[in-house]
C-alpha cells in the first residue's frame, strides 16, 4: 500500500468567543499546545473557522481535540 503524500484536513467552526478566532489560535497554541491554522488564512467565508491536521496519531489527535474543546469552553460568550 502506498502512503499519502498529502495531508489531512478538517475545517472546524469555532463558537463564538470573547476573543478573535486569530487569538485563540494563538491562545491554543500556548496553553494547550495545540497548532492549528486559522481559516482567515484560506479564505475570507471561513473567518470563524480553525484548520486541523488529523494525519497524525490518532490518539494524539483526539487528544489535541479534546484540548481544545476544553479552551473554548473557557473563553465562550
Amino acid at each position: 500500500m502506498r502512503t499519502p503524500q498529502a495531508g489531512s484536513y478538517l475545517f472546524a467552526k469555532i463558537p463564538d468567543l470573547a476573543v478573535l478566532p486569530i487569538d485563540f489560535v494563538k491562545i491554543l497554541r500556548v496553553q494547550a499546545d495545540v497548532i492549528v491554522t486559522p481559516g482567515s488564512e484560506f479564505s475570507p467565508h471561513i473567518l470563524d473557522s480553525i484548520r486541523l491536521n488529523y494525519s497524525q496519531d490518532h490518539k494524539a489527535a483526539l487528544a489535541a481535540v479534546e484540548r481544545i474543546v476544553a479552551l473554548a469552553a473557557c473563553y465562550r460568550k
